[in-house]
């Protein structure tokens, strides 16, 4: 008798090798969305850490701003005065507590003086502190002499490289050496106040320190350093400094009143100058 061997029919039977390779690219396909699903997750928390940023700069900035418009309003209330009284009324009212002197905010320069070959130096004594000191930097200017544009090496500036402490009245500059003679400065006792924020926005917290350089109405350009600190809950701080410089004016600070019955007499040879306002918005003209 003889025997076939029979053999099953192959088609229509998926193998072994054909569902691994249908689980490889399931695989794969799941990869690519996890890494897209990863990358935009990413890119949605920096964006987020970007517009807190940028929201908590605004906010230095402000707080900043907010340090200088103390200071200023000090400044109004002391005006023209420089007595104790005055000054202890325009920065000691209530609720505007500043710390007064103590420490040197900066030197003003008076004169520049001639003839340096090298920074001179700095010595600063009295006024009751110790410890502040600074150093002083040289520049060449041109001035006109005789008709003759002559450069002229002077002092340029004096940075106060540590403020000391303890200080009740401006102390003494002198400066030395140098090779030049004649430059001479004048040192400026700091204000100094704090405000805190300590509840801000989205849990930061805030800080801002206010520097005042001549506060006590004889500087003859006074200055205000504001920096303003916000710290996020987190993430690195935020940091703005804002930086003013003052000038003394009057309401009418080159203004001429008179009554109509006296009028106005002048001696020497003054000269004055005045202008009518356009009626049809172009600039004004000087009469």
């Amino acid at each position: 008798m003889k025997t076939y061997s029979v053999s099953r029919s192959q088609s229509g039977v998926r193998g072994p090798a054909h569902r691994g390779s249908v689980l490889i690219t399931a695989l794969i396909f799941a990869i690519i969305i996890g890494i897209t699903l990863v990358g935009y997750i990413k890119l949605s928390t920096n964006s987020l850490k970007l517009a807190h940023r940028t929201f908590f700069a605004d906010a230095a900035n402000n707080l900043a701003e907010a340090g200088t418009e103390e200071a200023v309003w000090s400044f109004n209330r002391l005006g023209n005065a420089t007595d104790p009284a005055s000054i202890a009324a325009a920065w000691q009212t209530p609720g505007s507590a500043w710390t007064l002197g103590n420490t040197v905010a900066d030197a003003y320069v008076d004169s520049c003086g001639s003839n340096y070959t090298s920074a001179p130096t700095v010595t600063i004594t009295g006024g009751g502190g110790t410890g502040a000191i600074a150093t002083a930097t040289v520049a060449t200017s041109y001035v006109t002499i005789a008709g003759v544009l002559t450069p002229v090496v002077g002092v340029a500036s004096i940075n106060i490289t540590n403020p000391g402490t303890g200080y009740t009245t401006s102390p003494t500059l002198t400066l030395t050496g140098g090779g030049g003679t004649g430059a001479s400065a004048t040192a400026r006792l700091s204000a100094t106040r704090t405000f805190d924020f300590p509840n801000l926005d989205q849990g930061a917290s805030g800080t801002v320190k206010v520097w005042v350089a001549g506060y006590n109405g004889s500087a003859v350009v006074p200055f205000v350093v504001a920096k303003a600190t916000i710290t996020p809950i987190d993430g690195a701080p935020v940091e703005k400094t804002v930086k003013i410089i003052l000038t003394k004016n009057g309401a009418l600070a080159k203004g001429v009143v008179a009554l109509d019955s006296g009028g106005i007499n002048w001696n020497g040879r003054p000269l004055a100058n005045s202008y009518i306002s356009s009626p049809n918005g172009l600039p004004p003209y000087a009469l």
